[in-house]
């Protein structure tokens, strides 16, 4: 059995379909695609049967340090002689790259752009259709933000579309893996499904920005910090604070919570900033018995509930020599 588990953004998906029109083209191979977030890997990999693993890819998915040591424990199930790649473009992961090594895992990382560019170098040419994957690695790419499209693009209101339509219902897990297996079987970008979704998101969306002024907990010189722990906002904190990001020129931090347990706050960095808000989070996630992940402008991360006034102060902190 050939296991792909991938990030459900738009990256993670991307990567995935260029990977599994590469292997559905092998006669009789059968393929299980997982979709997992890096705190939910460990979960994803118990409920595998690992010990089968013939060739096991684990796409745009960061190392959680907190859940590290569980995802190790499984993985050491999966046969030394199956083919185990980690394609990735997260710090975290670079930093587990020796016992990555010791468990004949092959990491396969870039500093320069996100796991869709890694897969478009890697694999297009072995694809069925190199120009339709070729906009499939760019609509990754332009979710992740390593790479702008002009509003007169074609493929502009398609990502906005497919970003929106991932917003709502984040967990429904089987939508990306469907999504996944329309952009190979039918070369279609776009079904009613998705359509239906993103109308959906987009009112949720407008919703949640007309009371974000109203959140605002703080404001500093260069950023915000919102409360959004009484909101039902999942799947739509990162979009809000980014729009908030870059209508006001500074850094907006948003606290929501994830379970009755776990806080999470998301963070997001306007265009021109050149501070790494992943460094800044991260140390403060290690104080408090949290952990976390993402990219220099675009970051979460989670903690104890009762901790939530420590972490906020951290901020305050570490910001007030950031310009």
């Amino acid at each position: 059995m050939i296991y792909v588990i991938t990030h459900g953004d738009l990256d993670g998906l991307a990567s995935a379909t260029i990977l599994y029109d590469t292997l559905v083209k092998s006669e009789g191979v059968k393929i299980a695609l997982r979709i997992a977030q890096p705190f939910t890997l460990h979960e994803v990999l118990k409920e595998m049967e690992l010990r089968s693993v013939e060739e096991l890819y684990i796409l745009d998915i960061g190392v959680d340090s907190a859940t590290w040591h569980r995802v190790r424990e499984s993985l050491k199930e999966v046969p030394r002689a199956a083919l185990k790649l980690w394609i990735d473009h997260h710090r975290a992961s670079l930093s587990k790259l020796k016992e990555l090594c010791e468990l004949n895992i092959s990491l396969i990382y870039t500093v320069s752009g996100c796991t869709s560019t890694i897969m478009r170098e890697a694999f297009l040419e072995r694809t069925s259709d190199p120009e339709f994957y070729a906009k499939i690695a760019l609509i990754g790419e332009v979710g992740d933000k390593v790479k702008e499209l002009g509003e007169g693009d074609p493929l502009f209101p398609i990502i906005r579309k497919l970003g929106a339509a991932l917003s709502f219902e984040p967990s429904d897990e089987a939508f990306k893996v469907n999504l996944i297996k329309m952009w190979v079987k039918e070369r279609r970008l776009l079904n009613e499904e998705v359509e239906r979704r993103a109308e959906e998101a987009s009112k949720k969306f407008r919703e949640l920005s007309s009371i974000a002024p109203s959140k605002v907990i703080f404001e500093g010189g260069n950023f915000l910090i919102l409360d959004f722990r009484d909101v039902e906002a999942r799947g739509f904190v990162g979009k809000v604070a980014s729009d908030l990001a870059n209508r006001t020129g500074k850094a907006v931090f948003i606290l929501f919570t994830s379970s009755p347990y776990e806080t999470v706050i998301t963070a997001r960095l306007p265009k021109g900033s050149e501070w790494d808000v992943a460094k800044l989070l991260g140390s403060i996630a290690f104080k408090v018995g949290g952990s976390g992940g993402g990219h220099a402008k675009a970051a979460s991360i989670r903690f104890p509930s009762f901790r939530w006034k420590e972490v906020i102060e951290g901020i305050k902190g570490a910001l007030s020599n950031v310009g």
